[in-house]
Parts: C-alpha cells; sequence; structure tokens
C-alpha cells in the first residue's frame, strides 16, 4: 500500500514532524531518505528490504556505491543520497573532534572509528594525537594495507607525534575479516610503541581494533 494511503500518525513525514526523528524507525528514517518506493514496494517496505539484505543501517550506509545502485529498486540517485548521508556524517563528527574535544573516555572514540574504519575492505592504522589534557590536536592515517595485514612502524609515529607536540596518543586499525581478536603482531605492536612513546614522556592511552559493527578497546581488555 502507497504511503500516502496510510493514517497521517502513521506516514514517517508527518511522523517525525509531530515527535522528531528520534520516534522513527531505521526503515522510516531511510524512507525519508529515499522519497518513493519502486516496484510496488512504498519507501518504509525498500528500506526493510535494504536493511535486511545489509544486516544493519550502519552496514548500508558503508556498503560501496557500485554495490548499492544494483540493489533492485535503488539506482544512481538513491544510492547517491545514501552515500552524501555518511559523508555528512562523517565531516560532523570530524568537525567535533577537531574542535578540541576532549576524548575522556573510550565511547567517544568508537564514534569517530566507527565512520572512519568500519567496513573498510583494506586495513588501515589511524593515529589519534592528543595534549596533555587529552584534547584532540589531530588525526592521521598512518598506514594502509592489505586485506591481511598493515606494516605499522612504532618509529614513524612515535616522529609524528612528536611533530604535533602530542602528550598521549590512541591508534587503531580495523581488521576486514570482521574478527576483533587481537594477533600477535597486534599485541607486539602495542607494547613496542607503548615503550617507545614512554621513552620520551608521551602515553600510549588505548589500540581500537575495528571489526565490522565491534570496536574493541585493548587497554578495556587489559590487553596493554
Amino acid at each position: 500500500m502507497s504511503i500516502a494511503h496510510w493514517p497521517p500518525a502513521e506516514r514517517p513525514r508527518e511522523k517525525m514532524l509531530a515527535h522528531g526523528p528520534g520516534a522513527l524507525s531505521d526503515a522510516e528514517l531511510l524512507a525519508i531518505l529515499l522519497r518513493t518506493g519502486s516496484h510496488g514496494r512504498n519507501a518504509v517496505e525498500l528500506g526493510r528490504e535494504l536493511l535486511t539484505h545489509t544486516g544493519s543501517l550502519a552496514r548500508l550506509l558503508a556498503t560501496p556505491f557500485e554495490t548499492l545502485r544494483q540493489f533492485p529498486g535503488l539506482g544512481q540517485v538513491k544510492a547517491l543520497q545514501f552515500q552524501a548521508s555518511l559523508e555528512m556524517a562523517r565531516r560532523m563528527l570530524r568537525e567535533g573532534l577537531q574542535s578540541g574535544c576532549m576524548l575522556d573516555s573510550p565511547a567517544r572514540v568508537r564514534d569517530y572509528l566507527r565512520l572512519t574504519l568500519q567496513d573498510m575492505s583494506r586495513e588501515r592504522f589511524v593515529c589519534l594525537f592528543l595534549d596533555a589534557a587529552h584534547r584532540l590536536i589531530g588525526t592521521r592515517i598512518m598506514f594502509e594495507g592489505t586485506l591481511t595485514q598493515t606494516c605499522a612502524y612504532p618509529r614513524e609515529i612515535v616522529r609524528a607525534a612528536l611533530d604535533v607536540h602530542a602528550a598521549a596518543v590512541i591508534v587503531a586499525h580495523n581488521h576486514p575479516s570482521g574478527i576483533p581478536v587481537p594477533s600477535t603482531a597486534d599485541l607486539t605492536l602495542t607494547r613496542q610503541l607503548g615503550d617507545g612513546l614512554a621513552l620520551l614522556d608521551i602515553r600510549l592511552l588505548d589500540h581500537f581494533i575495528v571489526a565490522g559493527d565491534t570496536i574493541r578497546s585493548l587497554a578495556e581488555s587489559g590487553e596493554m
């Protein structure tokens, strides 16, 4: 049934106007972006199919453009709308972090990493450089690797921390395999990097592993 024939209180746009975006389900939010359905499905039904196909809202928005545009009923324009929405979210979060916010909890870091590393097909190794009050100075993608490994060199990370006069560092990398368990190489790198930074009175606060929807903190799990 077309959304236009639904009771007004159940239509996504009217529901959002009356109660705000937080009252909408994921499928209803997608319907706002989609605007129209396709092939006998209304926008909410198409949104539900997309969520079922990809598994979650985060995975849907992180799906590559070429894959999205081939989904029945989506096409190029709607796929571009999703890509634009994700990029706006990334930029908004990046602006907030770069405005000197205090990264005083793993949850704040996870919010940033969820948009920058989740569902990447290649490994990336990212450093977040902080001042003595744990305010963000800047972020840098230090290394990019293959599907299976990234070569991260502690000496280059230490040099980068000195360049920006960082007092503390948080590092993170993704596991495209979707398995959040740290490898022996991950643990060795963490230990070597922590030791190298400590010699210069710079603290390594945490090492995060991003694997799909899971973001593992080695500090929280007692592995560093």
